[in-house]
């Protein structure tokens, strides 16, 4: 088996960062994996001593086949910065792993992501290895013998793809085509049924972009991606991957306290038997709010949403 290189986005977060890799060194096919981790240079003067930290401790990691930082000359935003090192990425492999920063692994992550891209290498119907798993949006959630799962949904929190399968969505993300299709599916009410099953937030981010004419969020533009495809998403039923990141630490994120109680869970203590038999499922957003989504869809379409989220955001 060859193993996918892994390729990791950070910008300032040093202690992330170490918990990240120190998380990959506990996976046995670290030692004959190559690890890529593009560090974004600093947008203001006061980062850089943070940037600089992050780099040399970059430029010092061991444990892994070969170590190659990609260092950005200039701040490109994280959004340029991945695309950039993605596509070095690619360019050089058929296969390929993806975490940001603020994601830790199981012992076991290389394992059960590098033995599923050989299993469902060439299934078309197959997008990705995910290793979150969202049944751990659970109270009830324990980890118990594995099984695997499938979905159209995708999860960015650490996952595996192929050149061949992700390259054909890049196209479609940044082409004519995905405006297109957006407005014409945002009309249809069978479409708007299957992506709110996903979660209510979904049909208002993507009819957001449609009436702005912008490009959805790389995750919620993946789920759409792989719902227009028939294309699902492999999960485990046990996590493989916690994310760290909910502390407020990130460029663009909040503070959910909510969600950081989710990710002390136990992860997944076995590989589960990977099936060529899909059957797909959908898993339910952890909060689900009909009213709250009714009203924003609404301001959507009066164009009157930005004003009201940056009044908000300037009050509370």
């Amino acid at each position: 088996m060859s193993f996918a290189p892994i390729l990791i986005s950070v910008y300032d977060r040093l202690e992330h960062l170490k918990q990240c890799v120190e998380s990959l060194q506990k996976c046995n096919e670290s030692k004959a994996s190559t690890l890529y981790i593009v560090s974004d240079n600093y947008q203001k003067l006061k980062d850089k001593e943070k940037v600089d930290s992050v780099r040399n401790y970059i430029s010092n990691i061991k444990g892994f086949e070969k170590v190659i930082g990609v260092f950005n000359d200039l701040n490109l935003g994280s959004t340029e910065s991945v695309r950039r090192a993605r596509d070095l990425v690619l360019n050089a492999n058929e296969k390929f792993i993806f975490l940001e920063d603020d994601v830790v692994v199981s012992p076991l992550f290389l394992t059960y992501v590098n033995t599923a891209l050989d299993y469902y290498e060439d299934d078309s119907k197959v997008f990705s290895i995910c290793g979150f798993s969202p049944l751990i949006l659970s109270k009830t959630y324990k980890a118990s013998k594995s099984e695997i799962i499938f979905s159209n949904q995708w999860n960015p929190w650490g996952y595996g793809s192929w050149k061949k399968k992700f390259k054909p969505f890049l196209d479609y993300r940044y082409s004519d085509k995905l405006q297109k299709d957006l407005t014409l599916d945002i009309s249809s009410p069978n479409f708007r049924k299957k992506i709110e099953e996903f979660s209510f937030d979904h049909y208002t981010h993507l009819l957001f972009s449609q009436i702005e004419n912008k490009m959805p969020a790389f995750d919620y533009n993946v789920d759409y991606y792989c719902l227009k495809n028939s294309m699902v998403n492999v999960f485990n039923s046990n996590t493989f991957t916690l994310n760290k990141g909910n502390d407020g630490s990130g460029l663009n994120a909040v503070k959910d306290t909510k969600l950081q109680s989710y990710m002390v869970k136990e992860f997944s203590y076995d590989i589960p038997k990977f099936s060529k038999q899909i059957v797909v499922k959908v898993f339910n957003s952890y909060e689900q709010d009909r009213a709250k989504s009714f009203l924003k869809n609404i301001l959507i379409k009066l164009r009157l949403f930005s004003f009201f989220k940056y009044l908000y955001r300037k009050i509370f």
